[in-house]
């Protein structure tokens, strides 16, 4: 069972003062967009500033840009991973530096993330739970 983003807001409890990097699959695609617009408006709901980083359907680029996102020392950081496999140094310098990582829909096979966002369904699935 999963959590809409609502639910999830709520029982992280409130967001005021807390950042998110958010790298993105890439925003040449319109439901990319229209999921960013999405994850925008629930961000704005609960007071949390997000900075979203377009990550161009580039593998290679949203590498570097996960690792740059966890030198900023965010609150968490939200992926939406091009190819999964690549992003894992990335997750795992985040989890050393105690930052939360949200994998949307295409979750590395190491390293470990807060919670796996299938936006099929709109749903947050917590760590180690069946869909």
């Amino acid at each position: 069972m999963g959590l809409s983003p609502d639910q999830l807001i709520a029982a992280t409890g409130d967001g005021k003062g807390k950042t998110v990097e958010y790298i993105t699959f890439g925003l040449q695609f319109e439901y990319q967009v229209a999921l960013v617009d999405d994850i925008k408006a629930a961000a704005d709901k609960a007071g949390v500033k997000l900075n979203i980083i377009d990550g161009k359907g580039d593998p290679t680029l949203q590498v570097t840009q996960v690792l740059d996102a966890v030198t900023k020392q965010p609150d968490a950081i939200l992926i939406n991973p091009v190819v999964s496999t690549l992003l894992v140094a990335g997750v795992k310098r985040a989890n050393k530096a105690n930052i939360p990582v949200f994998i949307m829909e295409n979750a590395p096979r190491e390293g470990k993330y807060s919670a796996t966002l299938i936006s099929t369904t709109w749903l947050a699935v917590p760590w180690g739970q069946d869909v």
